[in-house]
């Protein structure tokens, strides 16, 4: 992938070609392909300049559009996934370019996915009604009908309980998914630039004990306000990175850490909501007790050779 994005870097064809590739791809398999074109447009964005990426990102975006107007008739999600992971790079790099590090995109990834939480709420109001009358509609539909009748459950009850929820966890969603644009772009641009200071800056992350305050009154205030909540979702997603981190620090302390970390991501995989949540909660702690600090004191100080 670093011998793709060198060669992406060489001029404005090579990268508008790249992308339109990936975006292809995320129309036929998956969104994760849209990161990836994301990445290039933030590589493209932190190597030649702001204005380039811009029109970078213009030209991939007006291609997806005549591609959706003349096969679908109008705007679709091919446009509408292109703007959602390519728009916003041109900021990521300029969060980036501000303190040359990783840990400013992600800021800048769920402060964009913030801003736009705080406009649904002042243009629209909360969303959860409207979330909750959808699904509904759609969870009372012909197919699930049996599936009601054997778990003897109310589908009207179980739309009502999950919509407060579900805008937060899109905005979070959103964040992670620029977040993966910004983690991809930096390794690639490490490893054209400065191979192996990827390593050291990802291990680095770290909030910080204010956004770890400022997230817990998020999720009081967010008892009674469904604002706070959905706000919840974006500041949620910096904890889960920094928990991340704080894995793979672990992780490389130990002799068969690659073993450990593969069975880490076999366990996400499979049990994603739980997961997700230990890892919030650990780059939270993380913040308070310093676990990486803790045990890279506890390496340096253990002899090489102990006694019996």
């Amino acid at each position: 992938m670093v011998a793709l994005a060198r060669w992406s870097l060489q001029g404005l064809p090579q990268a508008l070609g790249v992308i339109i590739l990936f975006g292809g791809l995320g129309m036929l398999i998956g969104p994760l392909f849209h990161c990836l074109g994301g990445a290039i447009a933030l590589l493209y964005a932190l190597q030649r300049g702001l204005r380039p990426a811009i029109q970078l990102v213009a030209l991939a975006m007006g291609w997806f559009v005549l591609i959706d107007w003349l096969v679908f008739g109008g705007l679709g999600q091919a446009s509408l996934l292109a703007a959602l992971t390519w728009l916003p790079m041109p900021l990521l790099a300029l969060a980036i370019h501000r303190g040359d590090a990783l840990q400013h995109g992600l800021y800048g990834a769920s402060a964009l996915a913030a801003l736009a939480v705080v406009m649904v709420f002042v243009i629209l109001g909360d969303p959860a009604p409207w979330w909750e009358k959808m699904l509904t509609a759609q969870l009372q539909g012909a197919p699930f009908h049996k599936l009601w009748q054997e778990l003897k459950t109310d589908p009207a009850s179980l739309a009502a309980l999950v919509a407060p929820w579900l805008s937060g966890v899109l905005a979070a969603c959103w964040s992670v998914l620029l977040a993966l644009s910004a983690l991809l772009a930096r390794a690639w641009q490490a490893g054209l630039m400065r191979p192996g200071f990827f390593r050291t800056e990802f291990l680095g992350l770290h909030n910080g004990v204010v956004l770890t305050v400022l997230l817990g009154l998020c999720a009081l205030l967010g008892m009674v306000s469904p604002f706070f909540l959905t706000l919840c979702g974006p500041l949620a997603a910096l904890f889960f990175y920094q928990g991340l981190a704080v894995v793979h620090a672990m992780a490389a302390l130990l002799r068969s850490g690659g073993v450990w970390l593969a069975l880490f991501y076999i366990l996400l995989i499979f049990m994603l909501p739980q997961v997700v949540i230990v890892l919030i909660m650990l780059g939270c702690l993380d913040n308070f007790v310093g676990f990486r600090k803790r045990a890279g004191h506890q390496q340096a100080n253990k002899p090489d050779n102990p006694g019996p």
